[in-house]
């Protein structure tokens, strides 16, 4: 995730913070935000969080942006400037930039947003107790719960099919422990998953050239920064093989063709990340606030699709569902 991104809001002068306080020569504590872009749903509920609890840019706060847009290959070097500019903490949204982030600094705090089993990757010692510069929030319970889930919704909603592709990014460290979590799901349900790992949209042909001489009746997806700008393209590919489609994720509105959405609530998120912020800039040490995992998951079910590829959705998964396209 690349170059910009960060807000802050309006400190109350009954409630000084300490880092503020801590500064010298009158210099204001600096947040940092490594992402991907700091526009839509994130940015407004970060910001605007920021805001309600006391940051203002340029009185009370200032924000350094590091955003990547889609030159995934500066990441690193994003990481590396902000810590080279001693910002007071930084923001890391996203899989690529937390580790990015925790290869640049041990020292700065790391607030995650949207973390992959920051236990398995060595962010945090433990949930409850991360013990170093790395805290704040996971997108969901972990690989293994994530993917049972996701095949129990695929056996529920189509309960004649067993062969599901699963679409990757193959350069996204966080995706195959969730793969390797869907394997072992399938074999537990009867089913059988074939990997597809992919690395942009000129592979995209020849990955579904697979899918269908493995004759797979379904397709997940699991998405990142990859899956936008190949979006389209998967749909039109997977139409064309009379494959439905799931992506791994419930609050996101931009994957129309989807038959079925699923994944954690991230709403809310972001402003919660803006919380884990104000208190390191108050003076709360990271490795005291214990990470957060998300409580619940979303089901978005897509008629139109599903007629479209002449496919009914069980009455019973449809009362599950948070959301019902028609």
């Amino acid at each position: 995730m690349d170059r910009r991104a960060f807000v802050g809001g309006t400190l109350s002068l009954l409630a000084t913070p300490l880092a503020t306080e801590a500064q010298t020569g009158g210099r204001l504590p600096t947040v940092g935000f490594l992402g991907l872009r700091d526009t839509g749903s994130i940015g407004r509920e970060f910001y605007g969080r920021l805001r309600e609890l006391g940051w203002t840019e340029g009185q009370t706060v200032r924000i350094e942006r590091a955003l990547w847009d889609e030159h995934r290959d500066r990441i690193s070097e994003l990481a590396t400037d902000l810590v080279s500019r001693q910002v007071t903490v930084i923001l890391a949204v996203g899989p690529d930039a937390i580790a990015a982030a925790r290869i640049a600094t041990y020292t700065i705090p790391i607030v995650m947003l949207y973390a992959a089993d920051p236990v398995r990757f060595g962010y945090v010692q433990s949930l409850a107790r991360p013990g170093g510069n790395v805290t704040g929030l996971t997108w969901d319970g972990g690989a293994f719960t994530m993917s049972g889930k996701t095949l129990e919704i695929l056996r529920d909603a189509f309960p004649r099919f067993r062969r599901i592709a699963v679409l990757w990014t193959r350069d996204n460290p966080s995706h195959p422990p969730y793969v390797q979590a869907a394997e072992v799901a399938a074999r537990r349900l009867g089913m059988t998953v074939l990997s597809v790992p992919y690395a942009g949209t000129a592979e995209l042909d020849g990955a579904f050239g697979g899918i269908r001489r493995e004759r797979a009746e379904l397709l997940v997806v699991y998405p990142d920064w990859l899956t936008s700008p190949s979006w389209e393209q998967i749909t039109r590919l997977a139409t064309a093989s009379r494959l439905p489609v799931l992506v791994a994720e419930a609050d996101a509105t931009a994957w129309n063709g989807a038959v079925l959405r699923f994944g954690p609530r991230t709403i809310g998120m972001p402003a919660r990340a803006a919380e884990f912020v104000d208190r390191i800039l108050r003076g709360a040490k990271p490795a005291e606030l214990p990470v957060e995992q998300p409580t619940r998951y979303g089901l978005v079910v897509d008629l139109r699709a599903a007629k479209s590829l002449g496919l009914t959705i069980p009455p019973e998964v449809l009362a599950r569902a948070d959301e019902i396209i028609k």
